[in-house]
C-alpha cells in the first residue's frame, strides 16, 4: 500500500508542531479585508479566536453600517431603518453586539447572531450601545441618559443590573469590556470636576484603578487573568498606554517621538498571552500628526509598520491603529493605502527557528512513513 502525505496533513503539521509560537512578536503579513460595494472606507473594531472580524463601513454619504468579515467575505449587518449601525465586539461563538439606528434616529443596543439584529433593551425608551460580550453571553450596555452621558448596565440571563458609580452627583459611566468572569472595565466621569477615572466593576463593587498622574485615565480592555489596559495622563497634555495588574500600575510608554513633548499612546486590547495593541502618536503638531499602530509584547514596544514582512511592505501600507488581538496573535487594524482607509488583518509569520523545527519534524515524519512502508 502506497502511503501519501496530503497537503492538508503537511499544513496541519505546520500549525500544530510543538515549538511553533504563532503569537510571538515577529513579522506580519497584511491582508486587506474586502469592502462592501461602494464603500468609502472601512474600520475594524474586534476579532475572535476564529478570525471573524467586526467593524463598520461608510457605504454611502452619511451612511455607516456594521460589518462582519468572515472567511474572506464581508456581510452588511444592516440597521433598524436608520443610517447608522456599529459592531463593537464579537465573542468566540460569533455573536456580535453594537448598536443600530432607527428611522426616528434612536440608537438601540443590538445583538446579531446569524441573522437580523435584535434590540437588546426594547422596554427602555433610552437609546444606547452594547460595548462588549463575553463567551458566556453576558453583555455590557451603555444607556443614553442625556446629551453625551450614559448609564452602564450589565445584561446577564435576561436581567439588567445598573453598574454603581462614584465621584459626585453628576457622573456617568462608560463600560468598555467584560471578561469571562463577568468583570467589567471602563471609566466614570464627573461632569462638575471633569475628572475621568478608570474603574473595575466586579459584582456590586466598583474600584478606582488609580492613575499615573491626575484627572484622567481610562480602561479599555480586560483579559481572563484580570489584567487591564487603557491609557493614563502622565504629564500635562501627554497620555501613555497603561496596564493595571496585581503588581500595580505600569506606564507602557510610547514609540520614540519625532518632536519633543509628544510620544502619546493608548492601549486598546490585550489577549490571554498578555500581548497588548493600540497606537502611538509620534508628532505633537496637530497639523502633522504621525500615528502608528503599536504592539507591546513583554518588554518590547513594536511599531507594527516596522514589523511587516517584505511582501507587505512593498505595497506601502501605513498601519495607524491596532484595535484588537486574539489569542493566536492575529491583529485587526486600521490602515491607509493610496489615500484610502482600510480594515486589515495582520497575521504573524512563524519565526525561522520554528521553521527549522518544522523541517526537522517533517524529516522525522518522512523517515517514519518510509520505515512503516518498508515494514
Amino acid at each position: 500500500m502506497k502511503i501519501r502525505v496530503s497537503r492538508l496533513a503537511l499544513f496541519a503539521a505546520i500549525l500544530f508542531l510543538p515549538g511553533i509560537n504563532h503569537s510571538h512578536a515577529g513579522t506580519y503579513t497584511v491582508t486587506a479585508l474586502p469592502s462592501p460595494p461602494g464603500a468609502i472606507f472601512d474600520a475594524p473594531s474586534a476579532l475572535n479566536n476564529s478570525g471573524q472580524v467586526v467593524g463598520n463601513s461608510l457605504v454611502a454619504v452619511a451612511t455607516v453600517h456594521a460589518m462582519l468579515w468572515d472567511s474572506g467575505t464581508v456581510i452588511d449587518l444592516g440597521t433598524f431603518g436608520g443610517s447608522y449601525s456599529y459592531a463593537n465586539a464579537i465573542n468566540d461563538s460569533g455573536v456580535i453586539v453594537g448598536f443600530s439606528n432607527t428611522s426616528t434616529d434612536n440608537n438601540r443596543p443590538t445583538l446579531w447572531n446569524g441573522g437580523s439584529g435584535v434590540d437588546l433593551d426594547p422596554s427602555s425608551e433610552a437609546g444606547g450601545s452594547a460595548a462588549d460580550i463575553n463567551n458566556l453571553g453576558q453583555i455590557v450596555i451603555n444607556r443614553s441618559v442625556g446629551p453625551g452621558t450614559s448609564q452602564s448596565v450589565l445584561l446577564s440571563n435576561n436581567t439588567f443590573t445598573e453598574l454603581p458609580l462614584f465621584l459626585g452627583s453628576r457622573v456617568y459611566g462608560n463600560a468598555k469590556a467584560i471578561n469571562d468572569s463577568g468583570k467589567i472595565v471602563g471609566s466614570i466621569t464627573d461632569l462638575d470636576s471633569l475628572r475621568t477615572r478608570a474603574v473595575l466593576w466586579d459584582g456590586n463593587t466598583v474600584t478606582d484603578l488609580g492613575t499615573l498622574y491626575e484627572n484622567f485615565n481610562s480602561a479599555n480592555d480586560i483579559n481572563n487573568a484580570d489584567v487591564i489596559v487603557g491609557a493614563s495622563v502622565v504629564a500635562e497634555g501627554i497620555w501613555h498606554a497603561t496596564r493595571w495588574s496585581e503588581t500595580g500600575i505600569t506606564d507602557l510608554g510610547a514609540l520614540t517621538p519625532i518632536t519633543e513633548g509628544s510620544g502619546r499612546s493608548e492601549a486598546n486590547a490585550i489577549n490571554e498571552a498578555g500581548q497588548i495593541v493600540g497606537y502611538s502618536i509620534l508628532d505633537g503638531n496637530p497639523r502633522a500628526t504621525v500615528q502608528h499602530a503599536t504592539l507591546w509584547d513583554g518588554e518590547a514596544i513594536v511599531d507594527l509598520n516596522h514589523a511587516l514582512d517584505p511582501a507587505s511592505t512593498q505595497f506601502g501600507w501605513n498601519i495607524v491603529n491596532a484595535y484588537d488581538i486574539n489569542d493566536k496573535g492575529f491583529i485587526v487594524a486600521e490602515a491607509w493605502h493610496e489615500g484610502f482607509q482600510h480594515a486589515v488583518l495582520l497575521t504573524p509569520v512563524p519565526e525561522p527557528e520554528a521553521f527549522m523545527m518544522l523541517l526537522a519534524g517533517l524529516g522525522m515524519l518522512g523517515f517514519k512513513l518510509r520505515r512503516d512502508k518498508a515494514g
